[in-house]
């Protein structure tokens, strides 16, 4: 039998079985209690079979680096019936022959009691062949004999950073911007470990999504965004976010942008609708205000774009202007007349026809009299006061008493 079983568990580890003499097995089909040590997730059934020794036994592991660190880990648990009690199970580990457990003997019933988990962990250092000889040995008044249910041994590497320095600046940057300062480390870290609320491409060389939905976050959009230009989805709605939306134009392939449900003001930015891959952009209830690019309504209308932009009270639909809000919009069509208002347009225009005509003619009947009058003074020296027959006859007209009112025209001869 063997102290690793094989199994898988969530955190992506195989576990190998190595080969014991069934006297030195112990089995039990009991519940173990997992939840004195879950940092790690060990299998439970990998904890229900344990190698049990005699006085001491030896775990070696070679083909190591010479002189490397390593960190190993030891998981325990007291599945014997008859260890009921403190005391009855004590021993210490050596590390090629130096004691590791220096902080005290291991005593795992002591620790979390019959049928638990227990784990122990120490930093090692391999030997100069590349091997290190761990030794369990009981005390002098241990009545069990030491045992081991499953050990891990990981080498310490320099690495370099699985994210790009540039784009590491730029995620640092926007974390300042949107007071997400608790998240540190190596964006780009596997699942679970790195930043939750963004994804890295396969080669960790670029940021192919943020997702802040509903993150109670402040500030502004972060104009550094334009410079993760691997992006693909963006979703920053339900925040408290503030400002105008930035210049995003270099995200060519970003397919969606959820702006919704913040406190966003300004206009909508035309270079929206050159990008080519956009496919749903929300912008609904913000303060924006000004009219809606033509080019993504039409977008929107030909089916190629999933678009809302709803409770922004001072938005106006450039394609429907008569949508625009009449009293925020300053970008409004003139409102077509009712009849009652054309009638009284068309009257007064009328008036205002009739009078410069009238106006007219009487500036040029005084003309015509200065002028007769002269003419009369040039001629007899006087003005005619008399008139003919026709000139009579002709001034009892009302049309012609219009034309000569300014010479005495007497409507009563």
């Amino acid at each position: 039998m063997a102290f690793l079983n094989q199994d898988r568990p969530i955190l992506d580890r195989y576990w190998i079985s190595h080969k014991a003499p069934d006297s030195s097995l112990n089995s039990t089909q009991k519940t173990i209690n997992m939840s004195t040590d879950s940092i790690d997730q060990i299998p439970e059934k990998i904890l229900q079979t344990t190698f049990t020794g005699f006085r001491s036994f030896i775990s070696s592991w070679v083909g190591l680096e010479a002189n490397a660190f390593h960190y190993v880990q030891f998981y325990f648990a007291e599945i014997e019936p008859l260890v009921n009690t403190t005391g009855m199970r004590v021993f210490n580990i050596f590390a090629n022959g130096d004691l590791l457990s220096t902080e005290g003997s291991i005593d795992v019933f002591a620790r979390v009691g019959a049928n638990a988990v227990y784990s122990y962990r120490k930093p090692v250092t391999s030997n100069a062949t590349g091997a290190i000889v761990f030794t369990f040995t009981s005390l002098a008044n241990s009545t069990f004999p030491p045992f081991l249910a499953a050990a891990e041994l990981f080498e310490f590497r320099q690495i370099n950073a699985l994210t790009p320095a540039p784009i590491v600046t730029t995620v640092e940057a926007i974390k300042t911007t949107l007071g997400l300062g608790r998240y540190t480390g190596d964006p780009c870290l596997p699942v679970g470990y790195g930043y939750d609320w963004l994804n890295c491409s396969s080669d960790n060389t670029g940021i192919t999504a943020i997702s802040l939905s509903n993150y109670q976050t402040n500030g502004s959009i972060p104009a550094e965004l334009n410079d993760l230009t691997t992006l693909t989805e963006v979703r920053m709605n339900g925040n408290n976010l503030k400002g105008e939306i930035p210049d995003l134009s270099a995200l060519q392939v970003l397919e969606t942008l959820d702006l919704s449900n913040n406190n966003l003001r300004g206009s909508i930015p035309s270079y929206l609708s050159t990008l080519r891959n956009l496919k749903a952009l929300y912008l609904q209830n913000n303060n924006l205000s000004g009219v809606i690019p033509s080019a993504l309504l039409q977008r929107s209308q030909a089916s190629l774009l999933t678009f809302k932009f709803s409770g922004n009270p001072s938005l106006c639909d450039s394609i429907n202007i008569t949508e625009c809000s009449p009293s925020q919009s300053s970008l409004q069509a003139p409102q077509p007349l009712s009849s009652k208002s054309r009638s009284s347009t068309g009257i007064i225009v009328g008036i205002s026809a009739a009078g410069v005509l009238l106006l007219g003619i009487a500036i040029g009947f005084i003309a015509y009299f200065i002028y007769k009058k002269k003419n009369s003074t040039l001629h007899n020296g006087t003005v005619h006061e008399g008139l003919s027959q026709v000139e009579v006859a002709e001034s009892k007209s009302p049309a012609m008493c219009l034309m000569w009112i300014l010479r005495r025209c007497d409507m009563s001869a």
